[in-house]
């Protein structure tokens, strides 16, 4: 049976592509969980802010992911990210100052700019998404 190529791009240049991938998984926004195995019939989606990971043989490896699409046809898994890192990329600092900040702008009673307020909440979504995927 042939294996997955994955291919991962972010709208800021970011590139990454990968072969003989046993399993892909990720969160959908609309359906949930899902897996892709090889052979699966072609769908495209949107992802969520989520972590993700793929296995090669046993090895299994993670990412946060800030959302995006998939497009599986073929054995051909193309993932178009805002963002993307690798578990072992993650500044798990960096990630638990970004919670505080959007934590802070999000129960401030003074800003009422509910754009602000929406940025920070996802913010936080992103910032809570990498920090679980530490744990």
């Amino acid at each position: 049976m042939s294996k997955i190529k994955l291919y991962i791009h972010t709208k800021d240049g970011k590139n990454f592509e990968a072969d003989n991938i046993d399993e892909v998984y990720f969160t959908s926004k609309n359906v949930g969980d899902i897996g892709l195995l090889s052979g699966c019939d072609p769908f495209i989606c949107l992802v969520d802010v989520s972590h993700m990971f793929y296995k090669i043989k046993d090895q299994k490896i993670e990412l946060a992911t800030s959302g995006g699409m998939v497009d599986f046809n073929k054995n051909i898994c193309s993932m178009f990210l805002d963002t993307f890192e690798f578990k072992s990329e993650i500044d798990e600092k960096r990630a638990l100052s970004e919670k505080e900040n959007a934590l802070k702008i999000i129960e401030d009673n003074t800003i009422n700019d509910k754009k602000i307020k929406k940025i920070a909440h996802f913010s936080l979504k992103k910032a809570i998404n990498r920090i679980n995927l530490l744990k």
